[in-house]
């Protein structure tokens, strides 16, 4: 799933999260996605998360200096296998998933294609945002647009 490299779980969308401080990555601050726990201090973090710390920091890990990876905990995949979480296009989908099913539905969703075809501000609000560090665009384009966006 390529998709996973960008995404995130934020905690606000379980319903069921009770120790927040258990699920939660100290690198993104969100639920976990794909943990796997530094040996020697037994401290889990998100697969996309610490690769990309290690690429800055290698062998370093951002609690206790010393990186080695192990695989994640049991208790740690019991915890998350029993979140309550709503679908991320939960304006569109009422589903509530378990962590477990969740990646397969948002994949899935028609929540999501009805978001992609009903949600031009959003899809207008990601244009300026990401067009802005695309170079394929004059800077007089993206001021016209801008300018547009603020009058709708």
């Amino acid at each position: 799933m390529d998709h996973i490299k960008t995404y995130t779980i934020e905690s606000e969308r379980a319903l069921n999260l009770d120790d927040k401080g258990m699920c939660i990555c100290t690198i993104c601050e969100n639920i976990f996605i794909r943990p796997i726990r530094c040996a020697n201090c037994d401290n889990h973090f998100c697969l996309k998360c610490i690769e990309e710390w290690l690429v800055n920091n290698p062998g370093n890990c951002p609690l206790c200096k010393n990186f080695k990876i192990i695989n994640t905990s049991p208790l740690l995949n019991t915890l998350l296998s029993n979140l309550k979480i709503k679908c991320l296009n939960f304006f569109n989908c009422n589903e509530i998933l378990g962590y477990d099913f969740l990646f397969k539905h948002e994949e899935n969703c028609g929540g999501a294609k009805m978001n992609d075809e009903n949600n031009d501000e959003e899809e207008n609000k990601d244009f300026v945002n990401n067009g802005l560090s695309n170079s394929n665009y004059d800077c007089n384009f993206l001021i016209d647009i801008f300018i547009i966006f603020l009058i709708f």
